[in-house]
């Protein structure tokens, strides 16, 4: 098909990406180790992760995150909420 006929992305139509400084954060959440061949897995994580939204005290309310370490073999993935101290920590839950 050529360029000329291909229907435009939704992704085309996305700001351009930016940066910011801002303060940082205590966080808890779920944590995965992922390789190159698991990677694809990782989206299976957030509803496990899904449970321990809003059943953790003092927890801070209005976003997830997904936070990433690339590692040599591979990358941790952590969904995560922001916490304003650290909480007794929930089962499977890091800080």
């Amino acid at each position: 098909m050529s360029q000329a006929r291909r229907k435009q992305s939704p992704a085309a139509q996305l700001e351009a990406p930016r940066f910011e400084n801002g303060k940082g954060l205590l966080i808890a959440g779920l944590r995965g180790h992922y390789t190159a061949e698991t990677m694809n897995n990782i989206p299976a994580q957030w509803p496990r992760f899904a449970p321990y939204i809003g059943k953790i005290p003092d927890r801070w309310v209005g976003a997830a995150y997904g936070v990433c370490w690339l590692l040599v073999e591979g990358l941790d993935f952590c969904q995560a909420f922001e916490v304003p101290a650290p909480p007794a920590r929930p089962e499977n839950l890091e800080l």
